[in-house]
């Protein structure tokens, strides 16, 4: 038997098995054998399961296993950016003689098997990559072109490989491709026989092989399927790895498998926690920042707690982070077996099961609740130069959109505890913040509004710079014994307005310690657009600032019509016609179509006491 040329590491983990692990590849024979059978059953095969049940490895080194270079070609693909781009590049890259561009696929593949003399077989993994990310026109050019090849005389054989929940998206590809449910394989999870192979084989081709206990095969299925069900082989691996890491060498230089070990190594659930947060933990304790590893992982889920594939540029727009910053997540978690690099300068985390458990990481889930209700919730809804308050939340028309995506912003969005809102002067972010988003967080979490001021710099920051000590500030002394709190500071625009240029950095440092001090609290930071770029400075001080950001818009017309039938039902005013809301609105509206709301507050304001003074 073949022993293994790594004697440190005798299982794959998270990594699918390949043609060269043919010899580790144990406990799939009649799958290999169904598979292989199948292959020449038609043209076009199927092969489907859940996430876990190995479907890669069955193919990429069962399949393969069985044929000698001899007697085939085999093109894998994975979509990259498009299944039909990356298609052709299989094509191109495996041909001994150029193939025009303009080649149909039909023709770029009989190129290549005249250069070969050898059957084609086209293996596109993980298939449903096609649906979840796919448009329809990638869809539609795929099935026509598989379609076309299948139709000529070349030998092509067509395999697709595919998680099994988007099997229904295939139904849509029969018009086109009728057989393509035809002939198909479902591969199921492991069972106990099959599981007891692995284990013994894996550990026999070791070198020194490794010992096992006395029916400990039994107690690590056991472990693994809590004593009921099939064995999901990924889990089997992990399980494998993290008992190889805890075992001893022995004297000879071999190592057992014991039940001790077995309860040392925890459940598998435990085990995968531990592997993912142990390599945030380091990247937290290496680089002194804790949201940046998670906010970027989770950039590769779905939300479906999947894995998704995505090129760096994707990754720098979701996260809005330096590129410096960002090619340090990539160097270490590629490194740390977390993410996998694919071709196009793609990525992607090396397991569902991994993107299951980040995909939840840190993860709430608050739905909007309902306005408070009586009178002291709803006050009059025309306030001229004056924000809105608490007590006008019943009465705060036009806002709504923009309070639900705030309000899940700062709630359900995790990618950072600070949520900065922004806007130009005028739009009514305060307004927003005071009637909107805080009657509605404060019936999940205690809410701590505080307005800067000059007053508040003077006397609650400036004392505590040269010191470098933020305890004794109010900004922190008031909240310092909330638990599941929310602050929220407005008008932050007034630090800088107060504040000269080199009073900045100790700033900084302060808001800094306050805001590290202050562990298990989420912020909202509202500033005038003005000054928004002020705080990119602070950036340095708190690296996950700029990933949660909301710019506050002036109204749309859409926005003004709610706020003109809002204030026309609460004084019962005249405007009962189209005509009279559109002459109102046409007042109001820029040049871009936006409405001002302290115009549309000065006019309403106007009208309702005219209205109030005829009466």
């Amino acid at each position: 038997m073949t022993k293994l040329q790594n004697k440190d590491y005798p299982f794959k983990f998270l990594d699918p098995y390949t043609r060269e692990d043919y010899h580790l590849f144990f406990g799939r024979s009649q799958e290999v054998n169904d598979l292989y059978r199948r292959v020449f059953k038609s043209s076009l095969l199927l092969v489907y399961g859940k996430s876990g049940t190995g479907k890669t490895s069955l193919v990429q080194c069962g399949l393969s296993g069985r044929f000698s270079d001899r007697d085939w070609v085999p093109l894998f693909i994975r979509r990259g950016m498009d299944f039909n781009d990356a298609f052709e590049k299989a094509i191109t890259d495996c041909a001994r003689t150029p193939i025009d561009a303009d080649s149909t696929p039909y023709e770029k593949i009989e190129s290549l098997y005249l250069d070969h003399f050898k059957p084609v077989y086209c293996i596109f993994d993980q298939f449903e990559e096609l649906f979840i990310l796919g448009d329809p026109l990638e869809q539609m050019r795929f099935v026509r072109d598989i379609a076309s090849i299948l139709d000529k005389k070349v030998p092509v054989k067509v395999i697709l490989v595919m998680r099994e929940e988007y099997l229904a998206q295939l139904y849509e590809f029969e018009r086109v491709l009728p057989t393509v449910m035809d002939n198909r394989l479902r591969i199921e999870l492991m069972g106990r026989n099959n599981a007891r192979e692995v284990i013994n084989g894996s550990c026999g081709v070791a070198d020194p092989p490794i010992k096992l206990e006395r029916d400990v095969d039994e107690l690590i299925i056991n472990t693994i399927t809590q004593e009921k069900g099939r064995v999901e082989l990924t889990y089997l691996q992990v399980f494998l790895d993290k008992l190889f890491r805890l075992s001893e060498v022995n004297q000879d230089g071999s190592r057992t498998f014991t039940s001790g070990l077995i309860a040392e190594a925890g459940s598998i659930t435990d085990i995968l926690k531990e592997f993912v947060d142990k390599q945030i933990n380091e990247f937290t304790l290496a680089y002194h920042d804790k949201a940046l590893p998670v906010n970027f992982l989770r950039v590769f889920t779905t939300r479906q707690g999947t894995k998704i594939p995505l090129r760096k540029e994707d990754v720098n727009q979701k996260l809005a982070v330096s590129t410096e910053k960002l090619n340090l997540c990539f160097e270490f978690f590629v490194s740390r077996r977390v993410l996998r690099p694919l071709e196009n300068d793609l990525f992607e985390l090396l397991h569902d099961s991994i993107a299951l458990y980040i995909s939840n990481r840190h993860v709430l889930e608050f739905a909007i609740p309902d306005l408070p209700v009586g009178k002291e919730y709803s006050a009059d809804p025309v306030v001229g130069f004056s924000p809105y308050s608490q007590a006008h939340s019943n009465t705060f028309f036009g806002r709504t959109w923009e309070t639900t995506g705030l309000f899940n912003f700062v709630m359900n969005d995790q990618l950072s505890r600070i949520t900065i809102v922004y806007g130009k002067l005028g739009v009514g972010k305060t307004s927003l913040l005071l009637a909107g988003l805080i009657p509605r967080i404060s019936q999940y979490k205690t809410v701590h509004y505080i307005k800067f001021s000059r007053w508040l710099v003077e006397e609650q920051i400036k004392p505590y710079l040269d010191e470098d000590d933020y305890t004794g500030s109010s900004l922190y002394n008031d909240v310092k014994e909330l638990k599941d709190c929310v602050v929220v500071w407005d008008q932050m625009e007034e630090l800088f307005i107060n504040l000269d240029y080199k009073e900045l950095k100790p700033v900084f440092n302060f808001l800094s310690n306050l805001y590290t001090g202050l562990s298990e609290v989420q912020f909202v930071w509202c500033i005038r657009e003005d000054y928004f770029a002020s705080l990119i400075d602070l950036e340095s001080h708190i690296p996950d600032l700029m990933a949660k950001r909301r710019r506050i818009n002036r109204f749309s017309e859409k926005q003004g019509r709610e706020v003109l039938q809002g204030v026309n039902k609460y004084y019962d005013l005249a405007f009962d016609t189209p005509q009279l809301f559109n002459s109102f609105i046409d007042k109001l509206k820029s040049s871009d179509g936006s409405i001002e709301p302290v115009y549309l507050q000065m006019y309403l304001k106007r009208i309702t006491q005219q209205s109030t003074t005829d009466r």
